[in-house]
């Protein structure tokens, strides 16, 4: 299962109202597509969910995650893969070092290093990993393989 936060949320939120109202419409893998990219097409200029690491604090295990300037969207996830086959955490971009205060007790910077030891998705693990995706065109290049996501960290607990 997974957990969206941001675009991708904001996306399937208005395809699910959508499909709701007009079931009809929604006969096909192809057309849920079409209609998927239809909806959030109009994002690539509105924007919503931009500058997300002003809006939302992220802890993971206790630590406090910082949240890339460019993310419009988080991904909580314990499979595999999302958006019908992209493996988020396996081709993401590794997890950079999560900064500590000067004064943070050895336990927390421990705690912070732990969380970024990019291990290998495991769906029994008891891990869940969190990733940072862009905006929808990056979520398009994220659907047809020609770009990665950002992994942030593997925790147990958000």
């Amino acid at each position: 299962n997974y957990l969206g936060i941001g675009i991708d949320a904001k996306v399937a939120l208005e395809f699910h109202r959508i499909r709701e109202q007009f079931p009809s419409w929604f006969q096909s893998q192809l057309g849920n597509k079409v209609w998927y990219t239809g909806i959030g097409t109009p994002e690539v200029i509105r924007r919503s969910c931009a500058a997300l690491h002003t809006k939302l604090q992220l802890y993971c295990d206790g630590v406090e995650v910082p949240i890339p300037p460019d993310a419009e969207g988080i991904v909580i996830t314990n499979i595999t893969s999302h958006m019908g086959g992209v493996f988020l955490w396996e081709t993401g971009f590794p997890a950079t070092t999560i900064p500590t205060r000067p004064d943070a007790t050895p336990a927390l910077k421990a705690a912070a290093a732990a969380l970024t030891n990019n291990r290998r998705q495991g769906l029994a693990d008891g891990i869940i990993e969190v990733v940072a995706i862009g905006g929808v065109a990056h979520m398009g290049r994220l659907s047809v393989g020609l770009a990665r996501a950002q992994r942030l960290c593997q925790c147990s607990t958000i």
